[in-house]
């Protein structure tokens, strides 16, 4: 019987795996393989997981109104929420100075010097608003939608949306001789009261925001929740509630109120100097959360320790007109429906409720009249649902570490992250006089439900012996991490502590980013504002890379499975963040057996469009120099071997074959199971060796970061290059640029240089600047300009050779690339070899080809393998400037028609990959490829289907929805002989009066050119005709 592997599972079922999957699952998931990693690239699977776990989120927003993809809202998802788990910010910069700040849902809001200056942070095109309210200014100049005189402003608090503010103090004084909460509403909208009297929080317990109480708006209501229940304590009791208001924002007479089980007081006392309470949203339900911190004495022990506890609240609808058919939500701990009345919604004010069980216990004998106890039977936590900070193997580690109270500036806990977040002052370790402030952060993860003994968890019961869902959900810790360590650059401790005494720190944050204050550094001084950020997509200006790396410090051992950037294993983190592929790209080292350390040193070359003219630019130049090089490209054109070159030149047949088989019985007998691509690469490493070459130039396959070729690490190769970005294979790579140039961006390597073409889009660009600054990669950004400021020999050469732009900038790269030290011999001035430089550095790439004598045609053909939108721009550019001009006009008017000769791989755009060349009046042939050697992937598209697409291109005129007229266009099937007699015939029809043939271009596919190559190549042999320049030569030198 057959082995079955994890690809063998059918595509329906990987979908309905996937959405049942989160974020950090289903991301985990897609690093198993190649195949897995294509499969889940796919928004077919990833929407649903979107949709289940971060719709309310702002990634899943966003894709859900198509602004991004489904699977790049869950990589930024992901991102987040594994920086803040590891304690790995991706930035970190004091904003501004303030005298006090405020900072929600990505917004900061700072007062300096009478301006109130707001500030969007979380945004991709930051923006700045200044209100000028000092008295000085005019009334001109004042937007006030209402002003009023308060009553009181004791422990005042505001909350808003878009529709409506309220704003509440505690000043009303009751009968029962306490202070209650009064909030008052405003509509922004119509600009009126929301109601004529305020509303007073009768019988609401809790005065401490954030230590016994907190307010809240979600989802058009106004939430009040508090941990206390009576003004006075009770001498009986034994349990405790969490009592929540909440009324519609329309509506705030509508009250209504809650009691939902806390805790037993048999549970152990509290701390409450560390208690602290908030209201969250679930990213995945938008369900309103209670977050509470409690530091407790478990038991009774001796030590105390913190658990922060999560209360859904469930949005029950309550009809006033009739009560009993009260909506109850979902128990929280058990998920079943509650069976007391108490814990739905009830209108009205917070009352006391006469118990109806007394539990079995001596003091019930003390109670009387006057008593008013609380006692519920003790429910089963969801383990989901509380986190201690540490678990059982950390509380008797000798390296956990405590901050005490005073020392702890700052405490929250990051639900989506499962992760608390502490902002300590750690000066222990450094001179006493200086404050140190940092991170500490523990979080958690979800363990495999199944034990060490290989039997699946059992979930919990119910009362009714049922089992309670989610029940048998195991987590275990990620450890807990401080951040920056003590010997960080002092730039960056003193960045996050400004002055040397930190003194009372003001802090928030959400679930990307953290903003504080610290004393000013002089006496009167402003406040620095100081934002920590764990999104990489937040890009402020003027933030420069920290010149050291920064490593997260453990303050005990943890078993975690880290980020992807990172190495997958049990134990110690890793001392640095070296990007390195999982076992199953390893491949070709493991068929080569070849040492992690090469005889060689490579130049590693990644990118959409042009990564295969700098390959030949560093091959003429380091042949030229000297240097024995050896290239390895992708895909190749005639003959399998000829993408390996030793000093410019294809190697020969018979050692390539050689060492083929070599390699391919290795890993048959090893029973590997490499892909042609791997099996392939391993071949070109390992002629390399044989041939004993100083620099190996290594083009990717595709993407960057899982391709066969990463298995060179940071001690084999010298510099990397990122060529052009553009769209190509979006199915594997993603379907934005930014996408895309995460992918690409997987060769750098930390201290490896690494240039980069400075002409892409300014939003790639952005992209590989944060993944270089996150990698510790040296970047140099070069462009054309840039180049011959420094080169302005280069000048000449570009004009004499006529160079197209797109191919300056290749050389720029090519040109930067041998600059790094280690390349060139030091006594060689690298400008004497410019000289070398060739005006084609590739077959296919804008060549110009007599096929004679495979037709009878005088004229050159243009052959390029033009086949993705970038390159067909600049294809389209090129024959505009030198084809669509007549030759006897003097005036800058393309009115030449253009004969093309097109084919198409599957998987294409052809629409717009042909939307830009083809032009009213030129004439079209269209063919099949045939099979390709050693790729039985790749496949043509079919002609007729080629045909039906150009024939529906539309004009890029100003009426954009008329056909374009062609003059003729004729499908040849495989026939590509016939149609390019066709083509040359039809173009003579152009040529004018003289009868010489116009234009024709051969484009869309470098397999299309490859097969045109090998028929010239083959009749070329059959006559033997062979001249020094053909393609039987081979030779890739000018």
């Amino acid at each position: 019987m057959p082995t079955t592997t994890i690809d063998d599972i059918p595509f329906d079922l990987w979908y309905q795996i996937a959405s049942c999957l989160d974020p950090q699952d289903y991301i985990n998931l897609s690093f198993v393989n190649r195949q897995l990693y294509s499969l889940l690239k796919s928004d077919l699977t990833a929407r649903k997981t979107v949709q289940l776990c971060i719709s309310h989120t702002r990634e899943g927003k966003l894709a859900s109104k198509g602004k991004i993809t489904y699977i790049e809202a869950l990589r930024r998802v992901y991102d987040v929420r594994e920086a803040v788990a590891t304690a790995q910010p991706y930035s970190a910069c004091l904003v501004a100075y303030g005298e006090s700040f405020l900072f929600n849902q990505g917004v900061l809001c700072y007062l300096d010097e009478g301006e109130i200056r707001l500030c969007e942070i979380a945004g991709l095109q930051p923006w700045l608003i200044v209100l000028d309210i000092r008295e000085k200014s005019t009334a001109e100049n004042r937007r006030l939608l209402f002003l009023k005189q308060l009553e009181s402003s004791r422990r005042i608090f505001v909350r808003h949306n878009d529709l409506v503010l309220f704003y509440g103090t505690h000043s009303r004084f009751a009968e029962h001789g306490h202070h209650e909460w009064v909030i008052h509403g405003w509509d922004l909208v119509e600009r009126r009261p929301l109601a004529e009297r305020p509303v007073q929080l009768e019988n609401f317990v809790g005065s401490e925001i954030g230590s016994s109480i907190c307010f809240e708006l979600h989802d058009n209501h106004f939430y009040a929740v508090s941990n206390a229940n009576r003004f006075e304590d009770e001498e009986i009791d034994w349990t405790s509630y969490y009592i929540c208001i909440r009324f519609p924002v329309q509506t705030p007479h509508n009250v209504e109120w809650r009691a939902l089980w806390r805790r037993q007081h048999r549970e152990g006392p509290i701390h409450d100097m560390w208690t602290n309470i908030s209201l969250q949203s679930d990213d995945a339900t938008n369900q309103p959360l209670i977050i509470e911190s409690r530091r407790e004495w478990s038991g009774a022990g001796s030590k105390n320790y913190r658990t922060y506890y999560m209360q859904p609240l469930s949005c029950c609808k309550t009809d006033f007109s009739k009560q009993d058919d009260l909506v109850q939500g979902k128990d929280s701990q058990t998920g079943r429906e509650p069976h007391s009345s108490d814990e739905s919604y009830s209108p009205g004010f917070p009352k006391y409720l006469s118990v109806r069980l007394l539990p079995d216990d001596p003091l019930t004998s003390a109670l009387d009249g006057r008593s008013k106890p609380n006692y519920q039977p003790p429910k089963i936590r969801l383990r989901r649902n509380y986190h201690p900070e540490y678990d059982e193997n950390e509380l008797s580690s000798s390296m956990a570490r405590d901050f005490i109270f005073a020392k702890t500036k700052y405490r929250t806990y990051n639900h989506s992250a499962s992760a608390f977040i502490d902002l300590v002052n750690d000066n222990s370790e450094s001179n006493q006089q200086i404050d140190r402030l940092r991170l500490r952060i523990g979080s958690r993860k979800r363990r495999c439900p199944i034990g060490e003994d290989g039997l699946l968890h059992p979930p919990e019961l119910d009362n009714q012996k049922e089992p309670i869902p989610n029940s048998d959900e195991r987590f275990e810790s990620r450890g807990i991490k401080l951040w920056p360590p003590l010997n960080s650059h002092p730039e960056l401790l003193s960045l996050l502590c400004p002055p040397e005494r930190c003194g009372d720190v003001g802090a928030t944050s959400d679930e990307r980013s953290m903003v504080y204050s610290t004393a000013p550094a002089t006496s009167g001084g402003k406040r620095p504002i100081i934002l920590i950020s764990f999104d990489p997509t937040i890009h402020l200006g003027n933030v420069r890379r920290c010149p050291v790396q920064v490593v997260v410090e453990e303050s005990y051992i943890p078993v975690e499975i880290d980020r992807g950037d990172t190495r997958l294993g049990k134990g110690k983190r890793k001392a640095s963040t070296e990007i390195e592929n999982y076992s199953q790209w390893h491949v070709p080292f493991t068929l080569a057996f070849m040492p992690s350390s090469l005889p060689w040193r490579a130049i590693h070359i990644a990118g959409t469009n042009g990564k295969g003219s700098i390959t030949g630019y560093l091959s003429a130049l380091l042949t030229a120099a000297g240097v024995r090089c050896g290239s390895f490209t992708s895909p190749h054109l005639i003959d399998q071997w000829d993408c390996i070159t030793i000093d410019n030149c294809v190697v020969h047949e018979p050692l390539f074959r050689q060492i083929e088989h070599n390699v391919k019985l290795r890993n048959q007998s090893l029973g590997i199971g490499a892909t042609e691509f791997e099996l392939l690469t391993t071949t070109a490493f390992e002629i390399f060796t044989h041939e004993n070459v100083d620099v190996g130039i290594v083009e990717v396959g595709m993407g960057g970061r899982l391709d066969a070729t990463n298995i060179l690490n940071k001690s084999n190769v010298l510099v990397s290059i990122i060529a052009q970005i553009g769209h190509d294979h979006q199915a594997i790579l993603g379907n934005t640029l930014q996408e895309i140039a995460r992918e690409k961006a997987g060769i750098m390597k930390p201290g490896t240089p690494c240039v980069i073409d400075g002409t892409n889009e300014p939003a790639v660009l952005t992209t590989l600047e944060g993944i270089g600054w996150e990698t510790q990669t040296p970047l140099i950004i070069t462009n054309p300009e840039s180049i011959m400021e420094e080169f302005p020999e280069l000048a000449k050469i570009f004009k004499c050779l006529n160079i197209e732009p797109h191919q300056k900038a290749n050389i720029a790269c090519a040109v930067a690339a041998l600059q790094q030290k280690g390349i060139l011999p030091s006594s060689l001035p690298l400008p004497s070899l410019f000289q070398h430089i060739p005006k084609t550095p590739r077959l296919g790439r804008l060549q110009e080809l007599s096929l004679n004598p495979l037709i009878s045609r005088s004229q050159p053909i243009l052959l390029d393998g033009a086949h993705n939108p970038q390159s067909a721009r600049v294809l389209c550019s090129y024959v505009d400037r030198n084809l669509r001009k007549h030759p006897s006009s003097h005036e800058n008017i393309n009115n030449v028609s253009v004969t093309w000769v097109i084919a198409a791989s599957q998987g294409k755009n052809t629409q717009e990959l042909f939307n830009c060349m083809l032009k009213p009046g030129d004439n079209v042939a269209v063919v099949q490829f045939g099979p390709v050697d050693g790729m039985p992937w790749v496949r043509s598209v079919e002609s007729a289907e080629l045909l039906s697409a150009v024939s529906s291109c539309r004009s890029s005129g100003s009426d954009s929805d008329s056909t374009r007229e062609l003059a003729q266009s004729k499908d040849f099937g495989g026939d590509i002989v016939s149609a390019l007699e066709w083509a040359d015939e039809v173009s003579k029809q152009g040529g004018g009066e003289s009868g010489e043939s116009g234009p024709l271009v051969v484009a869309g596919s470098l397999y299309l050119v490859a097969d045109v190559l090998r028929l010239l190549q083959e009749i070329n042999n059959k006559k033997a005709n062979v001249q020094g320049n053909t393609v039987t030569q081979l030779c890739i030198g000018p």
